[in-house]
């Protein structure tokens, strides 16, 4: 049954800027004035975008479902890792699932059971640097009032759990809050109030479904390759400073 960033664009050559015909003490004042001005563009952007929290909504719409379910342990997805999550769209047939679509086209599922065996219920994971999880879309796929269980794991140990009643006729939105974890696991079980509306019988039928994860994930705004390509160039203007840094007090820029 039933990533993401493109490649940022290089400029041409800053340094390509500085004439090499010129002396050395004019290539040298000219670098000074560029470094300068580099130096405090670096400082401002600091400023302005210091090391902070950044969301990410997951919808999994940027995925293309529509030939079957996206396995989402193919590969890292929004910098994590997935195992036992899958993206799908809207299909006729799959009302619990249809309704756990909360942002269109896609939602992701999870759940179900070791060779039926409703005691070893299935877990889906999220695994990836430390992060914190503050909410997400959560709805049935067969059965009503069944229990999702959904925990938050720090360097192996469980540091909050959190158990709720869902139904096939929609997703919720659940509030969870966890910080500074670096896993995610969701698994889900039966209990005397559950019940089968589909008919779906004993086999897989307590998967779920997952909508509009919020991420906050504690980095920079500036991106790593920023940061490296603004280095790069720093110590290019450095380089033609330094080479030709007047000696005396006459020669200042």
């Amino acid at each position: 049954m039933r990533s993401p960033f493109g490649k940022p664009s290089v400029g041409s050559n800053v340094l390509a800027s500085f004439d090499v015909s010129a002396s050395p003490h004019r290539r040298s004042c000219r670098a000074h004035r560029c470094l300068s001005l580099i130096i405090r563009a670096l400082v401002v952007l600091f400023l302005a975008n210091p090391v902070s929290s950044r969301p990410a909504v997951i919808n999994f719409d940027d995925l293309d479902a529509s030939v079957g379910d996206v396995d989402l342990a193919a590969q890292p997805y929004y910098g994590v890792t997935w195992v036992g999550v899958f993206a799908y769209t809207s299909m006729p047939g799959f009302e619990g699932f249809n309704q756990g679509i909360v942002s269109a086209n896609n939602a992701a599922y999870s759940g179900g059971e070791v060779l039926g065996d409703r005691a070893a219920p299935l877990i889906g994971r999220i695994t990836g640097a430390t992060f914190d999880f503050t909410s997400a879309q959560i709805g049935a796929g067969y059965y009503d009032q069944l229990d999702v269980t959904v925990q938050g794991l720090r360097t192996g140990e469980i540091a909050f759990s959190k158990t709720v009643t869902l139904d096939t006729r929609g997703a919720r939105l659940i509030q969870f809050n966890y910080s500074n974890i670096d896993e995610l696991q969701f698994f889900a079980i039966t209990s005397p109030n559950t019940t089968d509306p589909f008919a779906c019988g004993t086999f897989n039928c307590t998967q779920f479904t997952l909508d509009d994860l919020t991420f906050f994930s504690p980095v920079p705004e500036l991106s790593t390759l920023t940061l490296l390509i603004a280095a790069m160039i720093v110590a290019g203007v450095w380089k033609i400073y330094a080479s030709g840094r007047p000696s005396s007090q006459s020669q200042r820029c």
